[in-house]
């Protein structure tokens, strides 16, 4: 592979990785703080 070419490669990975985190970044907090809130409502109600 040429040098241009693996550096093309190596931008395109990023740039997905970086659109797959941004995606589900969001889902990970909401799921995150969802189970936050439920282990509390367990503790707090017992």
């Amino acid at each position: 592979m040429s040098s241009n070419y693996k550096d093309a490669y190596k931008d395109l990975v990023r740039a997905v990785d970086n659109w797959h985190v941004e995606k589900y970044s969001t889902t990970l907090i909401k799921g995150s703080l969802t189970l936050i809130r439920s282990q509390l409502t367990a503790l707090l109600g017992r």
